[in-house]
Parts: structure tokens; sequence; C-alpha cells
């Protein structure tokens, strides 16, 4: 990953780990079995301010202050009004 020498935050769920860098890039690694990765491969999104893992999902504010969920969705914790798991990242509406 090229993150780690430029790394800002970093957050772990139960089983997946996500990583921000400075540029705002946002990449994850470990258990996808859930979609919490996003995308199936490293980087997840750009633009991404600040990054939390739950057990079986990732939550990232961007900078242009929208949320984006993805992973596990069985009691609503994506925040998309569904119960559906989401393998690419969803707006979460607040």
């Amino acid at each position: 990953m090229s993150a780690v020498g430029n790394t800002v935050a970093v957050a772990a769920g139960s089983n997946h780990s996500l990583i921000l860098d400075a540029d705002g890039n946002h990449y994850a690694c470990e258990s996808n079995a859930d979609g919490q990765l996003g995308t199936g491969d490293t980087s997840i999104m750009s633009y991404v301010e600040s990054i939390a893992a739950g057990i079986r999902h990732a939550i990232s504010l961007k900078k242009d202050k929208t949320l984006r969920a993805v992973g596990h969705d069985y009691f609503g914790q994506l925040g998309d009004c569904t119960d559906t798991n989401r393998s690419k990242p969803v707006r979460v509406y607040y």
C-alpha cells in the first residue's frame, strides 16, 4: 500500500482495517466477507476526510461532507434506508 508513509488515520473493524492518507485516499485490507472493503481490491475511494470501521462495515466522511458506507447492513447501520449489504460505497442519509 502506498499510504503507509503518508498515513493520517487508521481504523480497525473486527477483521478488516482502513487507512487514510494525507491526500484523502482511503484504503482497506483483510476480510471482505460482507463487502466492507468496498470494491474487492485495496483502494475504496478518494477525497476522504475521515474514516471509521465497525464490526463488518466501514464509513467514510468525504471532503464534500457527505458520508459513504459499505459492508454488512443487517441492522441498517449503513444508513441508506435499507438492510442490504453493500460491496460498493453508498451515500448515508442523515
